[in-house]
């Protein structure tokens, strides 16, 4: 991991410092340049190479930009596809294959992941292999019930296995509601044996599980496949849309991590590799693939009508929209070519035709209607059809289907009309080109603008539509996926793939200094330090540090609790009432261990916990390690009927740690000489946060913060009255802490930028959370008013007027 060699290299704790710019001065930038160019150079398609994924050490000044970096060839990349066999490789035994995903045909109408992984299903089931389907989504189901579904899947050889339910919710909030699926699939996937899962990286569903097999958890004779799908900020920018939740920024990180954790990392479109790259994804290089995906035809079979001839023109009086019914879909380009054509007087269909989903994001209705009015020929909308109904009334003579997408991937609508000989035009945007042989381009593609798209209407109106030809051998590409899974039944083929870490040459114990800060909680600290002797690791030592407690019945038990440490080698130490950081430095300075467990004197230790941090430790490069917590409430010790909740950050994102807490507690685990480096916690009197502030100077700097995804302790749930309102001068200073580094290592010209943006996300929250009490006593009225009386407000209108007075 690139970090800053020393302290004094490093963004001030508590202070701004100037810098000639995000990548330092010309010599620096110089230096950084030479650095990438040899990177470059490093780079090689060997997947075994063990020294492929390495990093050169590198030294301060440490520039942001480096994070998530500037992929000079981003525009130029190439990536190899996956390995080709001579003749068919037969598989020593059948795989265990997992395919982990929220879209699957049948409880999800028309989702193109959920139609790639319905032919990946069929297709290993067709070739011997076990498959099971993991549905994210649990019950929900847009079609029947999900039982059906179950059925409907074993009568095709498959596991469909509905997500369970878990026993303790994830924790509310931005973070723990969005990784949701993510840890229910890594706390399912881990207690089985699968050779391979496949999985998207569209919502970070694997990200969890990817990030414990790289933390030596889980996983070790399990290869990973990571699909480029649809990530969320390719979506958003796509379809020219800001994103405006936290909830998208958390996926992106998701999203981005689960491609960079990945075993293979299988894309359909160079376009998307290349996009990843110009969007500061940590690419693996050697371990990324552009492959077409399996498409098969035999699912099919029943709802297609005789094959067209590649190459033939086919009369056209109908032109089809095929796509959801949304912007980035190309539904204004569509339109507005078809008013154009209309002006021109002709030549003109006898039908226009929107066949897809409406969009919640826009009222395609409305749109469609207003035009409806002065188009002079029949228009349908058909928003109810599945994939073989949409197919086979594509098929039908006369019809040319419209795929005018501001951006794609790999479109499965594009898959569909070359592999069944669909009439189509499509835009020449995003992965569609890939697709089809080069010689139809003049046929097929247009420009994603209104007259472009015209002239092709005019074109294949009066000339027919072209049958195009696919730029891939759709059998030979089928046969390369079945020899390459075949491939991992051979002895060493799925470990030579595989990213776990190694375990140490020499097994160590190092010892571990626990900190635990302490104030006025002698009852609460005494099953803290129980917990403590609990531990099934040995080699540690705690260093107590009170923070100035004065109730006698605290300082008679600190007294005793001295007699008892020192007989131990421990220590407490006593100390002015300086507030959490100041306690968190004494003890690091105390300590004597190689590694620092930071504690709280209101949260217990599982008994793991030392031995976790460890074993992960020992196997990593990261300096800095936070982990899962689970929730309970009361003042006395843990159970099933006090717990309350799972929190679950998601590790070290800039962006959203900017403005919620992402990236874990302070009960973490430090390297020593990584925190001294650092430069320990600031020792803000009553102001929060200083754990967040500690974790974004570090990532800011250089320093790898990684989340175990296992719970390894108990968060004790503060009482009402007594959380970070009570106990801090001002919420918002904290906040302002957490931002501190950011500050220091930004531009100038972009400085308040950031405050400005935290600072509206405050006023957003503050109004969500006064919308929700306005609710909630509208609620209350209206359970005691008469029933005649009763009119609930809708919210989307008290949200609209309180925003309206906050801002007029």
């Amino acid at each position: 991991m690139i970090r800053a060699a020393s302290a004094s290299c490093l963004v001030p704790p508590a202070t701004c410092c100037r810098r000639a710019g995000p990548l330092g001065t010309p010599r620096e930038r110089g230096r950084w340049q030479a650095m990438d160019t040899r990177a470059d150079e490093k780079r090689n398609d060997d997947m075994t190479d063990p020294t492929a994924e390495g990093r050169e050490p590198q030294t301060a000044p440490y520039p942001i930009d480096l994070i998530e970096p500037r992929h000079r060839d981003a525009d130029t990349a190439t990536f190899p596809g996956l390995p080709t066999f001579e003749g068919t490789v037969a598989p020593d035994r059948p795989l265990k294959v997992c395919i982990a995903t929220i879209d699957v045909v049948g409880p999800v109408r028309n989702g193109g992941i959920g139609t790639a992984y319905r032919y990946v299903a069929d297709f290993l089931v067709s070739c011997g292999h076990e498959v099971t389907i993991l549905y994210g989504l649990g019950q929900h189901c847009e079609n029947g019930a999900i039982e059906d579904w179950v059925d409907f899947y074993r009568e095709r050889g498959i596991t469909f296995v509905p997500m369970p339910q878990p026993e303790l919710r994830s924790s509310r909030g931005p973070v723990g509601a969005t990784s949701r699926i993510s840890r229910l699939t890594y706390e399912w996937l881990k207690d089985r044996d699968f050779d391979v899962v496949h999985v998207s990286e569209w919502r970070g569903v694997g990200y969890y599980s990817l990030l414990a097999k790289n933390l030596g958890l889980a996983f070790k004779d399990t290869v990973f496949v990571v699909k480029c799908s649809s990530p969320t900020m390719w979506n958003k920018i796509g379809g020219n849309v800001l994103p405006d939740e936290k909830r998208d920024l958390i996926l992106s990180y998701m999203e981005r991590r689960s491609v960079e954790l990945a075993d293979i990392v299988v894309s359909g479109s160079l376009h998307m590799l290349r996009w990843m790259l110009d969007s500061g994804y940590n690419l693996v290089r050697p371990r990324c693939r552009v492959q077409p995906n399996i498409m098969l035809t035999s699912t099919l079979e029943e709802a297609v009508p005789e094959s067209n001839e590649q190459g033939q023109r086919r009369p056209i009086d109908e032109i089809v929209f095929f796509g959801r019914l949304e912007p980035r879909k190309g539904i204004h380009i569509f339109c507005e070519a078809v008013d154009r054509l209309v002006k021109a007087g002709g030549p003109l269909p006898k039908k226009v035709t929107f066949l897809g989903k409406f969009a919640k994001v826009f009222d395609a209705e409305t749109h469609i209607g207003e035009r409806k009015e002065r188009w002079p020929f029949e228009v349908e909308t058909i928003t109810g059809y599945d994939q073989p109904m949409a197919v086979h009334y594509l098929r039908q003579p006369g019809r040319v289907a419209v795929i005018p997408s501001l951006l794609e991937n790999s479109s499965f609508a594009i898959y569909e009309c070359l592999i069944y000989q669909i009439n189509f035009l499509a835009s020449d945007r995003g992965g569609n080109a890939e697709l089809i042989h080069e010689d139809d381009y003049d046929d097929i593609l247009f420009q994603a603008h209104p007259a472009s798209l015209k002239r092709q209407f005019e074109r294949v109106l009066t000339h027919g539509a072209l049958v195009a030809r696919p730029s891939f051998d759709n059998d030979e590409n089928n046969r390369t996926w079945v020899n390459w899974h075949a491939s991992l039944t051979k002895p060493g083929a799925i470990q030579a793939l595989s990213r776990f870490p190694e375990a140490p040459a020499e097994p160590r114990e190092p010892l571990v200094s626990v900190c635990l800060a302490h104030y006025e909680r002698p009852d609460m600290v005494r099953h803290a330090i129980r917990s403590i002797e609990e531990q099934t690791y040995r080699n540690y030592e705690v260093v107590l540090v009170d923070d100035g407690s004065t109730s006698p019945t605290t300082v008679a038990f600190l007294e005793e609790l001295k007699t008892d440490f020192a007989a131990r080698g421990w220590q407490v130490v006593v100390q002015e009432n300086a507030y959490l950081g100041a306690s968190r430095n004494t003890a690091a300075r105390h300590a004597n261990g190689e590694y620092l467990l930071f504690m709280d004197d209101d949260n217990l230790a599982m008994p793991n916990e030392i031995e976790t941090f460890v074993h992960v430790a020992e196997r990593s490069d990261a300096d800095i390690f936070t982990c899962f917590s689970d929730m309970f409430a009361g003042d006395g010790l843990p159970s099933k009927e006090n717990s309350v909740s799972r929190i679950t950050p998601i590790g070290p994102s800039l962006t959203v740690g900017a403005f919620v807490n992402c990236f874990g507690d302070s009960n973490s685990f430090v390297r020593k000489n990584s925190f001294d480096r650092i430069g320990g916690f600031t020792e803000d009197y009553r102001i929060g946060r200083d754990d967040q502030e500690f974790f974004s100077r570090a990532v800011i700097n250089g320093f790898k913060l990684e989340v175990v995804p296992e719970t390894l302790y108990w968060y004790r749930r503060p009482k009402p009255g007594a959380g970070m309102k009570a106990m801090n001068y001002s919420v918002s200073a904290g906040q302002y802490r957490v931002l501190r580094p950011y500050i220091a290592a930004l531009p100038l010209a972009l400085r308040n930028f950031i405050l400005y943006a935290v600072g509206l996300e405050n006023k957003a929250s503050m109004l969500q959370a006064e919308n929700r009490e306005l609710q909630r006593r509208i609620e209350e009225l209206e359970g005691s008013a008469p029933p005649a009386k009763k009119k609930k407000t809708p919210l989307y209108l008290i949200i609209y007027r309180r925003i309206r007075k906050l801002f007029n």
